[in-house]
């Protein structure tokens, strides 16, 4: 787990905060039984749980201070780190465009160039067909 490096050297660049999100449906018949559910799905004791035993990034900064034990083990470095990068350097994806699968498609150009000798050109050239061919409105 790293933090995205900078063209320039001089700290890190931005990256895309991605993850899943719960609500609740305005026109639901049950939003009392849906609301208490995303409350439990975030109270103390379950982002304990996501944390410890799910390896995520905690929702409440107090998870981070009722368990420092599990913070202080170096084996759990990289919430660290996941967290540094969320709060310094993230940014959420725009939803007003379809970006869908860029990372997918930079990753494959970069396995065309590193496994297959593809020139870097063109690996990327192929990236920008595939991503403007299944994101055009």
């Amino acid at each position: 787990m790293m933090l995205w490096p900078s063209w320039d050297g001089e700290g890190y660049s931005p990256g895309a905060v991605k993850g899943w999100h719960v609500g609740v449906w305005s026109q639901s018949n049950h939003k009392q039984e849906a609301g208490k559910f995303v409350e439990y799905m975030f109270n103390e004791e379950s982002d304990r749980l996501w944390v410890t035993l799910g390896g995520q990034v905690p929702v409440r900064k107090s998870t981070i201070a009722r368990e420092p034990e599990f913070f202080n083990d170096p084996a759990n470095d990289y919430l660290q780190t996941m967290a540094k990068g969320f709060s310094d350097y993230g940014f959420a994806q725009p939803w007003e465009f379809r970006i869908r699968g860029w990372k997918l498609d930079l990753n494959n150009a970069v396995q065309a160039v590193v496994v297959d000798g593809v020139p870097v050109e063109e690996a990327l050239k192929n990236a920008e067909m595939e991503f403007n061919r299944r994101n055009q409105k």
